[in-house]
């Protein structure tokens, strides 16, 4: 399934990409195939979830593993990426915050709870990028779909705006956000933002691909 992940996001136009559910076998190929192209982060080990980013775009500046409450509300590290444009690039002389999260759905009981604080830790930390000046991203699967009032759009905005825009006051999701899959930001502006659902037509994964651009 990866060369066709892998083809769906190059096809896109995507530089940078935020992963989930990245197991043992995705992550050895990204890291053997695909390394002249994309950077990732975490290069090695476990981590479910990845950054990466095309290297003739953007170079890593910074990193790091943010705890967040996942299933059973065990802390798991969720990686944290400060990118800035290659010298010889479009995005020259930028630079930029992304974080792939994945929050716990309710697979194993009520994982409610855990969701709501992992959205306060994410939002703080968001806050707390803001501050620098520095434009930031938070993206991916935030299992929110069932949440009300209590889903990432009402507990992330108006502080970060939602790629696919929205009502923060009051609360309203954007209509042509993807279910559980979002986008959000700060210190930027979207151009655009899109939904591909080829992916899970052609079995490439069980989400769709969602795409935005600043």
């Amino acid at each position: 399934r990866l060369p066709g992940a892998m083809r769906t996001i190059e096809n896109a136009g995507v530089t940078i990409a935020g992963l989930q559910e990245v197991h043992g076998p995705q992550a050895t190929a990204l890291a053997e195939r695909y390394a002249a192209k994309w950077g990732m982060y975490p290069a090695t080990g476990k981590a479910q979830n990845r950054v990466i980013w095309d290297r003739n775009e953007w170079e890593q500046a910074d990193a790091r593993l943010v705890d967040i409450p996942y299933f059973g509300g065990k802390d798991v590290g969720m990686p944290l990426v400060q990118l800035t444009g290659a010298a010889d690039s479009a995005n020259a002389g930028q630079v930029i915050w992304v974080w792939s999260i994945h929050n716990p759905a309710n697979t194993n009981g009520d994982a409610a709870a855990h969701r709501k604080e992992a959205l306060r830790r994410q939002l703080a930390t968001m806050t707390d990028l803001a501050g620098t000046g520095t434009p930031a991203m938070i993206l991916g699967d935030f299992n929110d779909g069932k949440d009300g009032q209590n889903a990432s759009h009402c507990a992330l905005t108006p502080e970060l705006s939602n790629a696919f825009g929205g009502s923060a006051e009051p609360c309203k999701v954007p209509k042509k956000d993807a279910p559980i899959d979002h986008v959000y930001g700060t210190k930027l502006t979207w151009a655009n933002a899109s939904v591909d659902n080829s992916t899970q037509t052609s079995k490439i994964a069980d989400h769709p691909l969602v795409v935005a651009t600043t």
